[in-house]
């Protein structure tokens, strides 16, 4: 096994998974929401850290020519790099979640706010969204 594909970066990428103006969210153990996201590895781009991510945490697997770069932020408690990229889904994909996650909910970004986040940066992420994704 090469080392880059163990070793984590202090970089996050994340993904806004969205369906007709819902997006998909993952509960965590301790019954928190998140959206799919993780930390890059060396060797790998940002998009490959993404879909990776995206993958180990849902089986969802999209185009990656479908794929928006919306843009990088700073994570609220931490101050590391977090890169956000938006895909449309052709349907509503029920998601295989690894043992990371119980439970998934395709939620509007209302819902998303309302729900507990399991940290700071989904609000921010959330913001993203409704700033760059929301249907007019």
């Amino acid at each position: 096994m090469k080392l880059y594909h163990i070793i984590d970066t202090k970089t996050v990428a994340a993904i806004l998974c969205t369906y007709k103006g819902h997006i998909l969210t993952t509960q965590r153990k301790d019954g928190r929401w998140s959206l799919p996201k993780g930390h890059r590895k060396i060797g790998e781009t940002l998009i490959q850290a993404a879909l990776r991510e995206l993958a180990e945490e849902t089986d969802i697997r999209p185009d990656p020519e479908a794929m928006q770069y919306l843009g990088a932020m700073s994570h609220p408690r931490r101050g590391t790099p977090v890169h956000l990229y938006h895909t449309e889904l052709p349907k509503p994909i029920i998601p295989i979640l690894n043992e990371e996650h119980t439970d998934y909910r395709w939620c509007t970004y209302d819902d998303l706010l309302s729900m507990p986040k399991s940290e700071p940066i989904d609000i921010t992420l959330a913001t993203a969204y409704e700033r760059y994704c929301e249907p007019a």
